[in-house]
């Protein structure tokens, strides 16, 4: 699979976290947080060259934390007061939406507390770190990403219970965008002119994503994690993605379904509104493209808009084609329409699709299970619970949100947040000597090496200036049958790799 850099500007930063307890979707006003600076002696004690720190500190920015749309957390308890005046109540997820309250008021760090490593508990609170994600959260396809969002809010609250993101309270802002490209452009805008986050994290944009690249490379931010749907995450130097690439992923949907029952005639359909969709049907049925390498025959392929209500005629088409099995590159809603349109005609073709329209939603069509519907997964299965990283992730819903029905975006918002834990992780006790500055984290980045996010993600590797991320080839597999309450992982965590 081809890894073409695109033009577009090869600078950047990184990300900073931090943390807090309760996420609301009222806004509220906090201003620069004031630290007290460590003395040389308290510096050297820690194996900290204090000129060097008064550096980093002199050439960092504290973060502003500006009005956030949807989350400004506090850390309290073990990390030490990490504000004051600005308080939350309430703050329970429920249903996907993150109930609760909050208060306005000034956020003031407590002593800023050094450690050597990233195992030293937190003792004190350090500067916080605003972080911003932008995303399809509403809209005709925002059901596709209903886990995104309280996703990243249970990985914040999860981490600020410990003390942060190296001791730095997380303080998140979260931007509907629908899928406008226009908006998506102007949330990012808002997000690094005026709420000054110190990075971006997991956007949601599975046919938005060129606009999102292209205004965040302006600003020289890079991104962390993300919803892996297109090519564009492996063709852009300031783009970090977690887990596998798309087009291992897509191979793995239509293998192991292909796999299921031994199938050689394959049909697919794909969207009409992004450019992925065309790429990858580019992908599936050129010579020695995704078809050919999963040894089956594509005899029928057709596009389609995502408001199409209803696909009587390519159901007949394929019927007609003797299809076996069909790839249907678009959201949840069309994997539905397509298996009750083909029922009507007495044809029940096995379905396969994008990881992420793994959603509760499908989960619940009886005649889509009826009918067999089988994803590769770029992070290890979200049904399953067999490595530490699974474990983690199940415990933390359970903590926070343990009516919200687990997908495979909750578990990428999930797992974008621990990339970002591990980059700062191999800084050391450099990322709690001062503000964690986009620099910082960006150098923190490249130093990514054979990261598995404790058995979450095939093993991950970036490199300092790299133009792009490296493209990796694996997929797990996901599947729902009419035998499946629930989604299954027939495999448990196992990464199948090209």
């Amino acid at each position: 699979m081809r890894k073409t850099a695109i033009a577009l500007i090869a600078a950047g930063a990184l990300l900073t976290t931090g943390c807090g307890n309760r996420v609301s979707d009222e806004r509220i006003e906090a201003a620069n947080a004031s630290v007290v600076r460590l003395t040389d002696g308290q510096l050297k004690a820690a194996g900290i060259d204090p000129a060097a720190a008064a550096a980093r500190v002199a050439t960092g920015t504290t973060p502003a934390v500006g009005d956030t749309s949807v989350a400004a957390t506090t850390a309290t308890g073990t990390a030490g007061t990490a504000a004051t005046g600005a308080t939350t109540t309430g703050g329970a997820v429920a249903g996907g939406a993150v109930a609760g309250t909050t208060s306005g008021g000034t956020a003031t760090a407590g002593t800023r507390a050094v450690a050597v490593n990233a195992a030293t508990p937190c003792t004190q609170s350090l500067p916080p770190v605003v972080l911003g994600q932008t995303g399809v959260f509403s809209g005709f396809i925002g059901a596709v990403g209903s886990g995104t969002r309280p996703g990243l809010q249970v990985w914040a609250k999860d981490l600020n219970s410990r003390g942060g993101l190296a001791c730095h309270p997380i303080q998140l802002i979260q931007l509907d965008d629908q899928s406008d490209p226009a908006k998506v452009a102007a949330n990012v805008r808002d997000l690094v002119e005026n709420k000054k986050v110190s990075a971006l994290i997991d956007p949601f944009l599975p046919i938005a994503l060129g606009p999102y690249a292209e205004t965040a490379a302006r600003y020289k931010m890079p991104t962390v994690g993300g919803d892996n749907i297109d090519l564009i995450w492996n063709q852009h130097p300031l783009l970090f993605p977690v887990g596998a690439s798309p087009l291992g992923t897509y191979l793995g949907s239509i293998k192991s379904a292909a796999e299921s029952g031994n199938f050689k005639k394959f049909g697919m359909l794909y969207c009409v509104e992004a450019t992925i969709c065309g790429a990858l049907k580019k992908s599936v049925t050129t010579k020695g493209g995704l078809a050919d390498q999963a040894g089956v025959e594509t005899v029928y392929t057709a596009p389609y808009s995502l408001t199409q209500p209803d696909f009587t005629s390519e159901c007949q088409n394929m019927k007609n084609a003797g299809v076996q099995f069909v790839f249907i590159g678009g959201d949840a809603s069309a994997v539905s329409r397509v298996a009750r349109s083909c029922n009507s005609l007495g044809f029940n073709p096995t379905l396969c699709t994008v990881s992420l329209a793994a959603g509760s939603t499908l989960q619940a069509d009886k005649l889509v299970a009826r009918d067999g519907l089988y994803l590769g997964s770029f992070l290890a299965p979200f049904p399953a619970n067999d490595t530490p990283g699974l474990k983690e992730y199940h415990a933390a819903f359970q903590r926070y949100a343990p009516t919200f029905p687990l997908d495979g975006s909750s578990l990428i918002a999930w797992g974008s947040g621990k990339l970002l834990e591990a980059a700062v992780n191999t800084l050391g006790a450099e990322a709690r000597s001062g503000p964690l500055t986009t620099a910082l984290i960006m150098k923190g980045l490249g130093k990514v090496k054979n990261e598995t996010l404790r058995g979450l993600s095939p093993p991950m590797t970036f490199k300092p200036g790299q133009p792009f991320a490296p493209a990796i080839n694996c997929y797990a597999v996901i599947v729902l049958t009419a035998r499946d309450e629930n989604y299954r992982a027939p495999e448990g965590t196992k990464f199948h790799c090209q």
